[in-house]
């Protein structure tokens, strides 16, 4: 009976530790975590947390600009939810979009810090690359960022939109 009690102790006392954020150290994840404390968070949630930088740049209209975002340890999967940890994170990031129903659905990127897109005017839009400067294959919706990779919303005109096939390039 003694050693019922003891076992059932221990497993008690290891389960208030994961919970309480000492297994996995939850608590501090969210700011600057180490490399072990990465592994060790996939245990208590279901996506592994991940370093993700957000670039958003305008060489186009005055006044231009060139700013990030740096999301330490984020557990949103697709590059949308991102985004709007990143205007949490940081009030200078701001941005607004607008659900596509037609076609193939998701958030189409209209605006980022006050600048907005005007395809139907001037065909202006903003273009989503990956880490490698690449065009995403799918939009703000779907795009689901790796563990280090910056992502950069390019300030675009002209070529590469699709917003006339149903599928805008900054929407799914």
């Amino acid at each position: 009976m003694a050693s019922r009690t003891y076992c059932c102790l221990v497993l008690c006392l290891c389960a208030i530790s994961l919970c309480s954020g000492k297994g996995c150290k939850n608590r501090r994840c969210r700011f600057y975590p180490t490399p072990a404390e990465l592994k060790r968070c996939v245990t208590c949630n279901a996506f592994q947390p991940k370093t993700v930088t957000l670039v958003v740049r305008n060489i186009l209209r005055e006044p231009t600009f060139e700013d990030s975002v740096k999301l330490r340890c984020t557990r949103s999967k697709t590059l949308f939810f991102m985004m709007q940890e990143a205007a949490d994170v940081d009030p200078a990031f701001k941005f607004s979009a607008s659900y596509n129903h037609a076609g193939h659905p998701g958030f189409f990127v209209d605006a980022i810090n006050g600048l907005y897109s005007q395809w139907e005017v001037d065909r202006t839009w903003w273009e989503i690359l990956d880490g490698d400067l690449n065009h995403t294959p799918v939009g703000v919706s779907s795009y689901v960022p790796k563990h280090g990779e910056t992502v950069t919303f390019n300030f675009t005109q002209g070529g590469g939109h699709q917003a006339d096939q149903d599928e805008g390039a900054t929407s799914a």
